[in-house]
């Protein structure tokens, strides 16, 4: 009855089935062993011209199962054994999978080929399967790790044959399917687990290190596995039969930086240690942190050596690195970048936000040499950035600045150094010629009104800066200027956006008066079209009346204060003051014996007032801040004899003006609907 069941199973593909009857019922544990692996190794043959079949995917992953199961003491496809039975189970599918040959073997099979099948089929999921059990009791004892020896040579035979297989082979393994296999022998190496000979070793690690023709479609999980398994090997000292030499090249060859940087650790060659961190894509933000480790002669030899990389990089911690550690390396790091103008462009512009404006104590100042490059840098590749520039701290000569924006023929900048170094009329000038190409340019077409707009303003600032050095007229006859011959709806319209912006420049300047005067003669207005300029005069006069009301509002509160301080002062003035003592402490001579007159200040101290001498100050005060003249115990060399006192106010009394001038009282303005 148990046969018949079987044959049905296998006729319809009920391999769990299948197995757990032979399992169980029959309690054979080699049956589906040597009975389903030819069918899954018939069924991977085919598999080369056509698809494997879900059929046979489900048959193999059985087997898997099944075959984990029982090294691991287990049941299948749940459950446990029975007693007595594991440790039979155990050695029956373990002798079974490392069979040399099939039951119905043919003279060109190879040997183990139900590890190669396996292997063939899915060679991680096996060896995960073989990973279980090696964890077993079993596989620990002395004639275990024999076992485990043994199935490592066998996993190694297969993957590194004395002949090499062809992919037409039925059994030949792919690219991926031995870098599997050789991680997991390098990882049971690495553990100390089983011993290779040296050859046996060094043909692995070269073997994990060949690049293939097919990298590209091979998992870059793959690739990371080779080179930990080969890392893992370095770490456990296995590879001291194999040269520093020999292993760099190999690790170059197939791209393993991190076997690289190893081996350069150890070496002590940190230039290389860099360039490896920095070469790969994935860890090249983890070389700030290793930096920070390094001594300062090692530092600056990596930094001057991998410079334009650390800035490609992130140039912001370059700088931070740079400041901190090594700030005199400046020039030679330069000079390493001098053939890349935007790294060494980004490298200084990182450096002067983080010293001009950065949070921490940076001691590190960049020289005027710097700076004028850096600035020449940004003429050259951000001239947008230059006026910004120039207007804050920039730390450069001025007359060499000025060299450097006419170099690029910058407008904005050549006036703006023009304003800083007092030529107020060339600077205006200079603007002024480009207000009128802007404005000619914007009535054929060719730009909008913004840049003109822009224009009119900055001129209408420099006006107001220079007061006193410009004359307002010049920028007002260019806006009033009829430019307006091939669009005049259009020069119009720019025209009173202009003169908005002069007039509300001019607000409060005492040439106001006077551009008004020229506004009122032009055309606009003599023509009859005065309708289209006196929104901007009605706006320009109630501005000023404005600014005159708070002006005479301001007045009035400041005469108010200065009234009420002068009341104060005067209130003051006419209290006693107590003396606290009753000698001189310039002296130490009393008050009484003098040949004039005693001064007591506010403070309560007292002096003979040939003893203060013209400071009028009290030193005891004084020496609170620091500072006191020297005490002496004898009275200053006089050669006036003694005088009587006479009855007469001090001069430092009478030096001074106090008559009182006081206005008559002002009444506070009602400022409601003011501002």
């Amino acid at each position: 009855m148990s046969a018949e069941v079987t044959k049905v199973c296998g006729q319809q593909g009920l391999w769990e089935a299948l197995i757990y009857l032979q399992t169980s019922a029959l309690s054979d544990f080699t049956a589906p062993i040597h009975q389903l692996m030819p069918v899954l190794q018939m069924a991977l043959a085919n598999a080369r011209t056509q698809k494997l079949s879900p059929d046979k995917i489900r048959l193999g992953n059985a087997i898997l199962v099944y075959a984990s199961c029982c090294l691991a003491g287990r049941g299948f496809p749940r459950g446990n054994l029975p007693e007595g039975v594991t440790q039979r189970a155990k050695a029956d599918v373990l002798r079974a999978l490392l069979s040399q040959h099939s039951s119905s073997a043919s003279d060109a099979e190879r040997q183990y080929p139900y590890i190669r099948t396996l292997l063939e089929f899915d060679a991680k999921g096996f060896l995960d399967v073989i990973t279980i059990a090696f964890q077993e009791p079993e596989f620990m004892s002395e004639m275990g790790l024999r076992q485990r020896q043994r199935l490592i040579d066998i996993l190694l035979n297969i993957v590194l044959p004395t002949t090499p297989l062809s992919p037409d082979n039925y059994d030949y393994l792919t690219d991926e399917q031995r870098a599997v296999v050789l991680n997991f022998i390098s990882n049971e190496v690495a553990e100390s687990s089983v011993t290779l000979e040296a050859g046996a070793l060094n043909r692995m690690v070269e073997m994990l290190s060949t690049v293939t023709n097919n990298s590209e479609d091979m998992s870059r999980d793959i690739e990371v596995e080779k080179e930990n398994a080969i890392l893992q090997l370095l770490h456990s000292k296995k590879l001291t039969n194999i040269s520093d030499n020999c292993l760099l090249n190999l690790a170059h060859n197939a791209n393993f930086l991190r076997v690289a940087e190893t081996i350069y650790c150890g070496q002590e060659d940190w230039i290389s240690v860099c360039r490896c961190m920095l070469t790969d894509k994935s860890r090249r933000y983890e070389v700030w942190e290793w930096l920070d480790c390094l001594p300062l002669d090692s530092l600056q030899a990596v930094v001057t050596a991998h410079a334009a990389e650390l800035v490609t990089v992130d140039a912001a911690r370059t700088a931070v690195l740079i400041s901190n550690r090594m700030p005199n390396s400046l020039d030679n790091i330069l000079q390493k970048m001098n053939e890349d103008p935007k790294l060494e462009y980004a490298l200084l512009g990182a450096l002067y936000q983080l010293i001009q404006y950065g949070e921490e104590d940076i001691k590190m100042e960049l020289t005027t040499g710097i700076l004028e490059k850096y600035l020449k840098l940004m003429c050259d590749l951000e001239p947008e950035r230059v006026v910004q520039h120039l207007c804050g701290p920039h730390g450069c000569r001025l007359n060499e600045v000025l060299k450097i924006v006419q170099d690029i023929n910058h407008t904005e900048a050549i006036a703006l150094m023009l304003e800083k170094l007092g030529n107020y009329q060339e600077a205006f000038d200079l603007l002024l010629a480009d207000l009128q190409s802007l404005f000619e340019m914007h009535c054929g077409g060719d730009i909008k009104s913004n840049k003109a707009i822009q224009a009119t303003s900055e001129l209408a600032a420099l006006c107001r800066r220079a007061a006193g050095h410009l004359d307002w007229m010049p920028l007002v006859e260019t806006v009033l200027h009829p430019y307006t011959e091939n669009n005049i709806q259009k020069g119009e319209s720019l025209q009173g956006k202009l003169l908005r912006i002069v007039l509300e420049s001019l607000s409060g300047t005492t040439t106001l008066s006077t551009v008004l005067e020229q506004i009122l003669k032009h055309p606009l207005a003599t023509g009859g079209t005065i309708g289209d300029i006196r929104e901007l005069l009605t706006g320009v006069l109630t501005h000023s009346c404005y600014d005159q009301t708070l002006v005479e509002a301001s007045a009035r509160l400041v005469s108010m204060e200065l009234h009420e301080a002068l009341k104060k002062s005067l209130r003051d003035a006419g209290k006693a003051f107590q003396n606290v003592c009753l000698y001189c402490p310039v002296c130490r001579r009393g008050l009484s014996q003098c040949t004039d007159y005693a001064v007591v200040f506010r403070c309560g101290h007292g002096y003979h007032i040939s003893c203060i001498g013209d400071s009028k100050v009290c030193y005891q005060c004084l020496r609170t801040k620091g500072w006191a003249p020297t005490v002496t115990n004898s009275l200053p060399t006089t050669k006036r004899p003694p005088e009587k006192r006479k009855n007469q106010p001090p001069s430092l009394t009478t030096d001074r003006d106090l008559r009182l001038r006081l206005a008559p009282q002002i009444l506070l303005p009602d400022f409601e609907g003011i501002f």
